[in-house]
């Protein structure tokens, strides 16, 4: 817990630091923050330990659509991340969190279960979006396809 506020409180004077008439309601996100940074731990972790083993492994680049011209509608073009194992770990770990979540709850244990949440919420929101690119977007709506973004 202490780790966690020390975070926390390492943001919130930034945040006051950085804009100092709006810094209150930008702390509102901190949560999301720590959650999201909670979510990245296992692959910072894989990271680290293909280095202290010197393991050589490929940069794997940001998202690119291949936008060539201005009227090219991004949501026509394909991106196709490497599959690993990565995200079902992660889902694993935000299901395991959430029995603890629900665990907690039951045996009304209040004060660890926003500790907990994060940890799930983060988890399970770096596994969804991870696993969300492996399968093709689902178009529900065809005039957005027309939708084009300024290059």
């Amino acid at each position: 817990m202490t780790a966690s506020v020390s975070v926390a409180v390492f943001y919130i004077c930034a945040q006051r630091e950085l804009h100092p008439r709006t810094w209150m309601r930008e702390i509102l996100l901190l949560p999301c923050l720590l959650a999201l940074g909670v979510g990245l731990s296992l692959n910072n972790a894989r990271a680290v330990l293909e280095a202290v083993f010197n393991h050589k492994s490929d940069f794997a680049r940001t998202p690119k659509y291949g936008i060539e011209r201005k009227s090219q509608s991004w949501r026509n073009c394909k991106y196709m991340p490497l599959r690993s194992l990565l995200p079902i770990a992660e889902m694993a770990f935000a299901l395991y969190f959430g029995y603890f979540v629900w665990y907690a709850i039951m045996h009304g244990q209040f004060i660890s279960v926003p500790f907990l949440a994060m940890f799930q919420m983060g988890f399970l929101y770096v596994s969804v979006t991870s696993l969300g690119q492996w399968f093709p977007r689902i178009n529900l709506d065809a005039e957005r396809e027309s939708i084009t973004i300024p290059a």
